[in-house]
């Protein structure tokens, strides 16, 4: 998956659903049958074929992917300093199979979900100041400038953390759930964005830009598919 772009390509965000100063104990993201309805825009890649998704009345969002890449985004912005735990649930049908994540061209997977921080100069390091500089150049300030990741699949174990091997320090990544977990079964999830966030990064985070689930299957020219149901940044973990 060629994530060259991948923060330059984000730019294309507007119009996000500001709910930071709402002071509710739980944001719901919605989903709906009519995906771009309810606020999700597809963000494909140059050169790759775009996966599939399929909203259900439900709040069920599919992600279907055959040898395709892409992500599907919704604008929001919430302040995770009060509603720091996203929860959700998720299950993957097809799969294929673990995948050495670390790796440029071998980091495939079923199922992730993105959370996405604009860019705080004050908080940046050098070299995120420097690549920000031609980021900014090529694609505007509005660009967002970090991005925390969950994941279904790979090698390793549930709990592994490391640098996306595509954006580095700007995309920490985490295995929830190994890419041998067992196929067809809804599972519980829940991440701790702000602590995340301030693991990765040494401080307080921003309130979000956005939130995107996706999958890839491009580089093994396989075929999976997996549901993601019940996002919502919540006061507290249950």
């Amino acid at each position: 998956m060629r994530h060259v772009c991948f923060l330059i390509g984000l730019a294309l965000i507007g119009g996000a659903l500001d709910v930071a100063a709402s002071g509710r104990d739980t944001i719901a993201v919605p989903v709906g049958p009519d995906l771009a309805a309810a606020g999700w825009r597809e963000m494909p890649f140059k050169d790759k074929r775009p996966n599939r998704y399929v909203g259900h009345a439900d709040g069920r969002l599919e992600i279907l992917s055959d040898r395709s890449v892409s992500l599907l985004y919704q604008p929001v912005q919430v302040d995770v300093t009060r509603t720091p735990c996203l929860t959700w649930r998720w299950r993957v049908d097809r799969s294929m199979g673990p995948t050495d994540l670390r790796r440029k061209g071998q980091d495939d997977r079923p199922a992730a979900v993105y959370v996405a921080f604009p860019f705080v100069a004050a908080e940046a390091s050098v070299a995120e100041r420097l690549k920000r500089f031609v980021i900014e150049q090529v694609e505007g300030p509005d660009t967002p400038g970090r991005v925390l990741i969950y994941m279904w699949g790979g090698l390793g174990a549930r709990g592994d953390r490391f640098l996306s091997p595509h954006i580095g320090a700007a995309g920490p990544m985490q295995i929830l759930r190994p890419g041998d977990t067992p196929l067809g079964e809804w599972r519980d999830e829940q991440a701790d964005v702000a602590g995340d966030y301030r693991r990765a990064f040494g401080t307080a985070p921003p309130s979000t830009q956005f939130v995107a689930v996706a999958a890839d299957s491009d580089d093994t020219n396989s075929a999976s598919a997996a549901s993601v149901q019940g996002l919502a940044f919540r006061a507290m973990c249950p």
